[in-house]
């Protein structure tokens, strides 16, 4: 599982991975970051997901799909983040640069 934490704007949101090895697939989260613990020292930790993409294995033949989490709002720029996101990661594990485990 991969966390990272980043602003646009004056929301400071979470990108999360996750790899589901029963279904050949990444589940990749963007959800707005809610206080941690203050002995984590400025973490955050990752909330109820906004917006979700499911990408299957290229084996597995089905297309990636995007659902949106109903009454939400997510700026333009903020899902552009995301996908960049998204898109970075599935080149370096799909691409062959990491293992993705």
């Amino acid at each position: 599982m991969a966390i990272e934490v980043f602003e646009d704007g004056d929301e400071t949101l979470c990108f999360q991975a996750t790899r589901l090895d029963g279904d050949e697939a990444w589940v990749y989260e963007l959800s707005e970051v809610r206080p941690a613990p203050t002995s984590w020292a400025g973490a955050g930790l990752p909330g109820d997901a906004l917006v979700t993409v499911m990408a299957y294995d290229p084996e597995v033949e089905k297309p990636p799909c995007v659902y949106f989490a109903p009454d939400e709002v997510v700026t333009l720029s903020s899902l552009r983040v995301f996908l960049d996101r998204v898109t970075e990661h599935l080149d370096k594990v799909v691409g062959g640069e990491d293992s993705g485990r």
